[in-house]
């Protein structure tokens, strides 16, 4: 089970105070198999937080989407190349925009047409490097 961390208090604009409340999950061993998927909260500020590398190298993530349009961002460390892909709930690989870009480049998935009534999942794999900080999923 994945369990919220901290909660985060974001920023004053110039326009006057705005707070965003951020929420971190960090994610737990084992999740390295789609059947052991650690769920995680739809929309902006529900950020998982994880480390993969060559000996353990998936992350799995489940999600139910509150939204018909899927985005998620993929904030990669500078020192690994990691991507992620999205799998609808057969298993079936329905976004691989997030497996592209090398190391240190921050991954995206965007303006994927999901069913709010069904479960996804995103997979974070080490592809290649040393994970010397943690990597950010955001899912929106």
């Amino acid at each position: 089970m994945i369990v919220s961390l901290v909660t985060c208090l974001l920023a004053v604009l110039s326009v006057g105070t705005f707070a965003w409340q951020v929420d971190f999950y960090i994610e737990s061993e084992s999740n390295n198999v789609l059947a052991d998927a650690d769920s995680i909260p739809f929309g902006h500020g529900k950020v998982a937080v994880g480390v993969v590398t060559s000996s353990d190298q998936y992350d799995w993530y489940e999600i139910r989407p509150t939204s018909t349009d899927f985005d998620a961002s993929l904030d990669v460390p500078k020192s690994a190349d990691i991507d992620m892909v999205l799998f609808d709930q057969n298993g079936k690989v329905i976004s691989t925009e997030g497996a592209t870009s090398g190391f240190g480049t921050d991954e995206k998935i965007k303006d994927v047409r999901v069913d709010t009534s069904k479960t996804y999942y995103i997979r974070v794999q080490h592809f290649r490097g040393t994970m010397t900080q943690p990597y950010m999923l955001d899912t929106y």
